[in-house]
């Protein structure tokens, strides 16, 4: 998608993750101006990753309050492609996490992103809390009902 063809609400995008194309909606405000620069999110969604769970729910909410938010399928989930022959290694946290890094590059292309905050939700929670930590881009973060989990204590 060109940047020209940003409309306010719902725009699919895609952009790599692990040599793949990762696929997602960026929902954009109603006043929406190429020339103006926006607080954005980066969202992490519960379990199975997908963005018509949670980031449909939250994207158009952010829009209607002046925020740009991007919600995605992670690797392997929804209309975004696993590696080849690795459907569950797909789940390994690393990769949810880098899945969330290089959406971060990708909003940082955009002129009209301003900054970049995550918002997690559940399990998502753990990988924006995570991806943050080394990942000074994302400005600050937070975790709706976040599900902290961790893996050496089970």
């Amino acid at each position: 998608m060109t940047q020209a063809t940003f409309k306010p609400g719902a725009n699919a995008v895609t952009f790599k993750s692990f040599g793949v194309d990762l696929v997602g909606d960026l929902y954009l405000p109603d006043d929406f101006d190429l020339n103006k620069k926006y607080k954005t999110l980066v969202g992490a969604s519960p379990f199975p990753q997908v963005r018509g769970q949670i980031p449909a729910t939250y994207g158009p909410e952010m829009a209607a309050r002046g925020f740009i938010y991007l919600g995605f399928d992670y690797l392997g989930m929804g209309d975004s492609p696993a590696l080849l022959g690795e459907y569950k290694k797909s789940r390994y946290m690393f990769r949810l996490i880098e899945n969330t890094w290089d959406a971060v590059s990708y909003l940082g292309t955009l002129p009209f992103v301003e900054e970049i905050y995550g918002l997690g939700v559940c399990q998502g929670g753990s990988i924006i809390a995570s991806a943050s930590v080394t990942d000074h881009r994302i400005k600050k973060i937070v975790t709706v009902s976040g599900m902290m989990a961790a893996d050496g204590s089970r």
